[in-house]
């Protein structure tokens, strides 16, 4: 509540408050009502204008209507030639080339005379038209005024204006009607000046609309005997304002009905102009009046304020520092300000702590100037750049009042006034701990260098995209990269990945990885041909990498070198069912093709070939030239005899000088003697083995499937009871199995049971 007298001059001061505002409503209004008579004066002055013109207009083409219909009524006339009677008719009419045409019709409406003689007008009807027949059902010889329609006689939007013939005997006997194109009214309208949004309206006093000015064909011929403003004019108001139904634009409507003809004029001026310049002033006024208010309340509040801003003022100031003090000594870091001379003006709390310097009861430094020139030291350079007006920010040491090392991160702000350089902003943040995690984590990268070094398999690391990061030494070896041409390139481009011999490139493992954000297992085919072409057999593993929030930093792959390993797999693979002298297929690999033909023999129904075949005088080139020769002697053996058989037969050594032909698909016996016949014949060609053509022979046992056995052991036993056969027949033959040699082997096999 305010004190008495505080009150009273509060209400002396509303007094001119008041009064002013008083004084703006009345120059408001007033300026209001000057404007709405001014303007309502404008309209009746602009539509008794127009109004005139108008009907001047009208009178003068009746009269030149009337006198046509005088000349008409004379028979004497009617009776003259048609080209003196056209001059006579229409010597008394005025007819303005691309204005206005005068026609007179007959009582069946078609057009006899025209006064601009159009071609094709005598062709023309308007028995159709509301004005022929209103003439024709009216004996009123007045003057008729039709709505917008469009001419016959050229096709432009026209007002007709028509009076009617009526013959001695009052009977009806044509009418004469002047076309007045609308587009002339336009012409005399537009020299009225309306200003933005006027109208100027013709109505017919049955509310259809002649013309509208500016032009609008869409409202030309409609009826405004219902519009509301239409139904003012005709309830008494001829001077007022309203907002249009049309367009919904305020204006100010003024209306005039004509004398002798059946019309009605509008004038109407759009409100928004005047009212513009009104409001405009009245805004001036008012920002003058609210001017004049806001002063005196101003004053008034001033003196009551005064006092007690000064209060608060003082108030805010003592929490403003005390806050301000709290805060500062709050932060996390060092916070002071030096002058020019390296005196601390203010430091925080952790400031003076760290520095081991004393304060004041109110938490201000003492010994400024020695606090101030021990934490320069060495950074004094940067000091004396800051007071030069460059802000500054460095790392430094600092030995603080407990005798530790620390490092702090250090900012100069100049504080500059009046572009001179008063002092120093001082902030300084203890980075100690940062200093001895980036020692720690330099160290333990210098261990994961070292490690990644002496690994014996290439390790490549790529960012979130797949591109290189890192390549150790044995990735650089196998890529051809070095660690400057591969990093920023695709992992697929440094490291190019096949599956075995494929040309093809497969999906890089790191992509994969990537992709579908998981470990990618080793791939047991996988190769990799490096930018040098070399070609290495590898297993490669991938696998993302994410930060503690799980987000993908990037990738990393393994690549071991297995080409020594895979090539040694592949050899004991083929040493296991290969002869490792001659490269033939083996007794393994022999029983499982044996088995397979057989098979396919019984299933089809076909002949079976099983040969043993054994080297006659082997051992005797054995013993004299040596191993090695006779070894020679096997590896020409197998490729003669392969070259001889179709890809559908099989070689294989069983051991020593002993192999076995197996002959699937063989026609019948013949087909199996044939190929017997040319083995042995090539067995007994010579062989070159350095300087020595030796000689060997070959003896032949072969058995047929079905007759000579059903399975593949008992073919086999047979066939060699065959070659036996054939070595006691001599050698260097072939031999079929037969029953007797079952026998005799059979016999032989009790003769060497009864001798044991």
């Amino acid at each position: 509540m305010f004190s008495s007298p505080r009150r009273t001059f509060a209400l002396l001061a509303l007094v001119p408050i008041i009064s002013i505002a008083a004084l703006f409503g009345m120059l408001v209004l007033d300026g209001r009502q000057d404007l709405t008579r001014n303007m309502r004066q404008s309209n009746a002055n602009l539509a008794n204008t127009v109004e005139e013109n108008i009907r001047r207009v009208l009178d003068f083409y009746d009269r030149s209507i009337l006198g046509v219909l005088e000349e008409v009524a004379k028979p004497e006339v009617m009776a003259l030639p048609s080209d003196i009677r056209q001059r006579v008719i229409f010597d008394k009419a005025v007819s303005v080339n691309g204005v206005s045409t005068m026609l007179v019709a007959d009582a069946n409406g078609q057009v006899v005379m025209t006064s601009s003689q159009a071609p094709g007008a005598s062709a023309i009807a308007i028995a159709d038209r509301p004005y022929f027949i209103h003439h024709r059902d009216n004996l009123d010889p007045g003057l008729y005024i039709s709505e917008p329609i469009i001419s016959r006689l050229d096709n432009q939007a026209v007002i007709v204006l028509s009076r009617r013939i009526s013959l001695p005997d009052r009977s009806f006997g044509g009418v004469v009607v002047l076309q007045l194109k609308i587009r002339s009214l336009d012409e005399l309208f537009n020299a009225v000046n309306l200003g933005d949004g006027g109208r100027i309206t013709l109505l017919r006093e049955d509310g259809v609309v002649l013309s509208r000015f500016p032009a609008d064909k869409e409202t030309a011929g409609q009826s405004l005997a219902t519009s509301p403003i239409l139904a003012r004019f005709k309830a008494g108001e001829n001077n007022f304002e309203a907002k249009s139904v049309v367009d919904g634009v305020d204006r100010f409507y003024v209306f005039k009905a004509f004398d002798r003809y059946p019309l009605i004029i509008t004038v109407a001026q759009a409100t928004e102009l005047p009212y513009a310049g009104w409001r405009q002033r009245t805004f001036g006024e008012g920002l003058i009046t609210l001017t004049l208010m806001i002063g005196c309340t101003a004053l008034a509040w001033l003196f009551l304020r005064e006092l007690e801003a000064r209060q608060q003022t003082a108030y805010r100031l003592r929490n403003a520092e005390r806050d301000l003090r709290t805060i500062l000594d709050g932060l996390p870091s060092m916070v002071a300000y030096w002058d020019k001379h390296l005196l601390i003006r203010f430091a925080n709390s952790l400031y003076m702590k760290t520095l081991g310097a004393d304060t004041t009861d109110n938490g201000e430094p003492v010994g400024g100037l020695i606090e101030g020139q021990r934490l320069v030291g060495i950074n004094a350079p940067y000091f004396e750049r800051a007071l030069a007006g460059e802000r500054q920010e460095f790392e430094t040491p600092l030995t603080d009042g407990e005798g530790r090392r620390r490092y702090l991160l250090v900012s100069f702000v100049p504080d500059v006034e009046d572009g001179v350089v008063q002092g120093v902003f001082v902030q300084a943040t203890d980075i100690s701990d940062r200093k001895a995690a980036e020692s720690r984590l330099l160290e333990e990268k210098e261990r994961i260098r070292v490690t990644l070094a002496s690994i014996g398999d290439a390790v490549v690391s790529t960012d979130s995209e797949g591109r290189v990061t890192y390549l150790n030494p044995v990735a650089e070896i196998m890529s051809g990269y070095t660690p400057e041409e591969a990093i920023g390139r695709e992992v697929g481009e440094v490291f190019p990945l096949h599956d075995g011999d494929s040309p093809e490139p497969v999906r890089n493992p790191v992509a994969q990885a990537l992709a579908e954000q998981r470990i990618v297992t080793p791939s047991q085919s996988a190769s990799l041909v490096n930018r040098r072409q070399l070609r290495f057999d590898i297993e490669d593993t991938a696998a993302p990498i994410h930060d503690r929030d799980g987000r993908t930093l990037g990738a990393v792959m393994v690549l071991r070198d297995v080409t020594a390993a895979r090539a040694m797999v592949l050899r004991l693979a083929h040493l296991a069912q290969y002869d490792a002298l001659t490269s033939l297929p083996n007794r393994v690999l022999l029983f499982d093709r044996a088995q397979q033909a057989v098979a396919r023999a019984r299933r089809e129904k076909t002949t079976l070939a099983l040969m043993y075949l054994d080297l006659d005088g082997f051992k005797d080139i054995n013993d004299s030239l040596g191993h090695d020769a006779g070894d020679a002697v096997l590896v020409q053996f197998s490729a003669r005899m392969s070259a001889a058989l179709r890809s559908s037969d099989t070689l294989s050594r069983q051991g020593g000088d002993e192999f076995v032909v197996l002959a699937p698909m063989v026609a019948d016996v013949g087909g199996a003697e044939i190929l017997a016949t040319k083995l042995v014949e090539l067995a007994a060609e010579p062989f070159l083995v350095g300087e020595h053509a030796l000689r060997v022979t070959t003896s032949l046992g072969i058995a047929l499937f079905p007759q000579d056995g059903d399975t593949f052991d008992l073919l086999a036993r047979h066939a060699d009871a065959a070659m036996y056969s054939a070595k006691r027949a001599g050698k260097n033959q072939y031999c079929f199995y037969s029953p007797d040699i079952a026998r005799h082997t059979e016999q032989r096999f009790a003769e060497h049971r009864h001798d044991r």
